[in-house]
C-alpha cells in the first residue's frame, strides 16, 4: 500500500516494540487464541510467535488482500483471511482469548456516506443507541472487535487519544465501562509511536468479565522513556515497584462510571496526564474552582473568531489595498488577522495594522461613499477558482455578498494554539479576531478585571496543559471550544471586591504592562509570583503549593515540546 493510500485508509504500521507491549498487556497463555482483526503486515501476530505462541492459534483478518498475502508468507501456519472486520460475525469465527491490533485511523467525514451507514447499522443493536456521527473509524472498530472477545479475554488496541476526551466518545465510554473492564490506558511521552502521522496514540486494554463481579481499578500510565514490552506486566501490577520510566495512576471503576455521567470529569486523559498537584488543588479548593463552561453556571459567553471568507477582499494583507480605492475610514475596522507576534497580555488597536472591511447596504446608501463603492465594484470583478467572488460559497450566506455577518468580540481572546507561552489576551477595545482564536465575554461584567487576571495565572496554564489536545506533530497544544469549557479556573466571585482580589489586580497591573515570556522563564518573575500567590490566598490555599504548580506546568510544556522534537528527528531519519 502506497503512502497516499495509507493516509486515505488511515493505515500506519506499528513498531514491533509497541505491538509487543500490547501483547504483554493482554498476558496471553500458551493455549489462547490470538486475533488481529486488522492485521496488515502481521506485526502483532509475528510478535506473538516470537513469544512462543503456536502459529495455528494465531488468527488475522484484513480488508487489504495484498497485506494478508504478505502476512501469510511470514506466518504460513496462521489462520489468515481477507475480510472486512465490519462484515464478520462472532458465530463464524468463534470467540478469541486475546484480541490485539492497530485499527485504521479515519475520521468519519472521510468515509463515503454508504460506507458510514454500512458500518454503523449493525453497531446500533450492539450499543443500544446509534454511534455518534463524528465517531472515528478506530473507535467503531473497537466496539465491533469486542463482540468477539471470550469471557475473561483481553483486547489491546493502539488508537488515537482523541476518543478519550472528544464529545463523540461521551456515549461510548460509559458503554465500555458498563460491559467491560477497563484495565489500562497507556501513552508514550518518551518517544513518538507513529512518526509518519501527526497523531498521539494510546494503548487501551479492555477485559470481558467472567461474571465474578470483581472490577479491578484502571491503570492510567505514561511511558517516559523508550517503549519496552516487558513493562506490560509492571503496568498492570499495583504491587510492582516504581520506576523512573513509568508513571501510573490507579482509578477505581466506580469513579470512572461516576465521571462518565458528569461531563466535568469525563476526560480520561486527565487521569493519565495530570500531575498530583492538579488533583491536590482541586480537592482542597473545592467549590472555589469552577469550569469555564459549567452548564449550571457558565462564566464566559464565547465563540469562534471571525471567519471572513474571502480574505483578499475583507482583510487584505496590506491595508494599502483600501488606500488604493480610498475606502472611507468608517468602513474599516481594526482586526487581529492572527495572534502571531502578539506577545503582550493586553491587545490594543495600536498592536495591529490589519483592517477589516465592514459595510452594509444601509450605511452605503445613507452616505456618499465613492471609495467603498469602487472597492465593492472591483471585488465583483474578481474571481477564485473560476467563480466570481460574489458566488464563492464562503460568502453565499452574506446578504449582500460584501456584508459580513455581525462581528462578535469580547473582553478576552483565548488562543486556540499554544507553543511555549501561556496567556489569554485582555481585549478592552473589543477588537475582532480571526477564526484562529476564540473570543470570550464575561457573563457577569464585575468579573472583567479579575477574570482576565485569573485566566493568566500559572494554575490555568497547568489546567490548560492537562486539558488541551496534543494531536499536532508540531508540538502545539490545541484548545477548541469544548476544551476551553473543561478548563477549571478559580471562581472570579472569590476575588470580586475582596482583599485577595485587590492584591490580584495590583499584580495584574504590572504583569499586563509587559511582554509575555516563555512559561519556563515567566514563573521566575516577581510579578508572576505575586499574582499566583494572590490566587492561592483567594482560594484559601497554602502558598507552598505554588512551587509544585509551576514545576508541573513547565514540566508538561517541556515534555510536549521534546516529544514533538523527537517526532521531527524521527521523520528526518526515515526520509534520509
Amino acid at each position: 500500500m502506497s503512502g497516499s493510500q495509507r493516509l486515505r485508509y488511515g493505515r500506519f504500521y506499528t513498531e514491533p516494540a509497541v505491538a509487543g507491549l500490547a501483547l504483554e498487556l493482554c498476558a496471553p497463555t500458551p493455549s489462547d487464541r490470538i486475533w488481529d482483526p486488522t492485521c496488515g503486515d502481521g506485526v502483532f501476530l509475528r510478535e506473538a510467535r516470537l513469544r512462543g505462541h503456536s502459529e495455528d492459534l494465531l488468527h488475522g483478518h484484513d480488508i487489504d488482500a495484498a497485506a494478508v498475502t504478505s502476512c501469510s508468507r511470514a506466518l504460513p501456519q496462521a489462520v489468515l483471511r481477507s475480510a472486512d472486520l465490519f462484515s464478520l460475525d462472532p458465530k463464524s469465527t468463534g470467540p478469541f482469548d486475546v484480541i490485539v491490533g492497530n485499527p485504521p485511523y479515519v475520521r468519519n467525514e472521510r468515509l463515503p456516506a454508504r460506507r458510514r451507514e454500512q458500518i454503523r447499522a449493525p453497531l446500533r443493536e450492539v450499543l443500544g443507541f446509534s454511534p455518534p456521527a463524528q465517531c472515528d473509524l478506530s473507535l467503531l472498530a473497537l466496539v465491533q472487535a469486542l463482540r468477539f472477545l471470550a469471557p475473561g479475554g483481553r483486547l489491546a488496541f493502539v488508537m488515537p487519544n482523541t476518543w478519550m476526551d472528544a464529545t463523540f466518545g461521551q456515549s461510548i465510554r460509559p458503554y465500555l465501562l458498563t460491559h467491560y473492564r477497563l484495565r489500562a490506558v497507556v501513552e508514550s511521552r518518551g518517544e513518538p509511536w507513529f512518526p509518519e502521522a501527526s497523531v498521539n496514540t494510546v494503548i487501551v486494554v479492555l477485559e470481558a468479565p467472567r461474571g465474578d463481579g470483581l472490577c479491578p481499578d484502571t491503570c492510567f500510565a505514561q511511558l517516559l522513556g523508550e517503549t519496552e514490552p516487558s513493562l506490560g506486566s509492571t503496568i498492570l501490577d499495583p504491587g510492582s515497584a516504581a520506576t523512573r520510566l513509568l508513571r501510573r495512576r490507579w482509578v477505581p471503576a466506580g469513579q470512572l462510571l461516576e465521571d462518565a455521567s458528569n461531563h466535568s470529569g469525563a476526560r480520561w486523559s486527565t487521569w493519565m496526564r495530570a500531575a498530583p498537584v492538579y488533583f491536590d488543588v482541586l480537592t482542597q479548593a473545592g467549590e472555589g474552582m469552577v469550569r469555564i463552561g459549567d452548564s449550571k453556571r457558565p462564566l464566559l459567553r464565547k465563540g469562534y473568531g471571525t471567519k471572513v471568507g474571502i480574505s483578499a477582499f475583507f482583510s487584505p494583507r496590506r491595508a494599502r489595498q483600501f488606500q488604493r480605492f480610498s475606502v472611507e475610514e468608517r468602513y474599516q475596522r481594526p482586526f487581529l488577522r492572527s495572534l502571531r507576534g502578539l506577545h503582550r497580555y493586553v491587545v490594543r488597536e495600536a498592536d495591529t495594522g490589519d483592517r477589516l472591511f465592514v459595510c452594509d447596504p444601509q450605511a452605503l446608501a445613507a452616505a456618499k461613499s465613492p471609495g467603498a463603492r469602487r472597492y465593492i465594484l472591483w471585488g465583483e470583478q474578481q474571481s477564485s477558482g473560476g467563480r466570481p467572488w460574489p458566488e464563492v460559497p464562503s460568502v453565499q450566506s452574506n446578504r449582500p455578498w460584501y456584508q459580513l455577518p455581525q462581528l462578535r468580540t469580547g473582553d478576552v481572546i483565548l488562543p486556540q494554539f499554544r507553543m511555549d507561552r501561556h496567556y489569554v489576551l485582555g481585549n478592552p477595545e473589543r477588537l475582532p479576531v480571526n477564526n484562529s482564536a476564540w473570543w470570550g465575554e464575561w457573563l457577569d461584567e464585575r468579573h472583567r478585571e479579575v477574570g482576565v487576571a485569573l485566566l493568566n495565572s500559572t494554575w490555568v496554564a497547568l489546567a490548560t496543559e492537562t486539558i488541551g489536545r496534543l494531536n499536532l506533530g508540531e508540538g502545539l497544544l490545541t484548545c477548541y471550544g469544548p476544551d476551553l469549557d473543561d478548563i477549571t479556573m478559580p471562581d472570579p466571585e472569590r476575588f470580586t471586591g475582596t482583599p485577595a482580589g485587590a492584591r490580584l489586580l495590583r499584580a495584574w497591573k504590572g504583569l499586563s504592562s509587559r511582554a509575555v515570556l516563555p512559561l519556563a522563564r515567566e514563573v521566575h518573575k516577581d510579578d508572576r509570583r505575586a499574582l499566583d500567590e494572590a490566587v492561592l490566598d483567594g482560594l484559601g490555599l497554602k502558598r507552598s503549593l505554588l512551587r509544585p504548580i509551576q514545576t508541573a506546568a513547565v514540566h508538561m510544556l517541556e515534555q510536549r515540546l521534546r516529544l514533538a522534537l523527537k517526532l521531527r528527528n524521527r521523520r528526518k531519519q526515515l526520509g534520509a
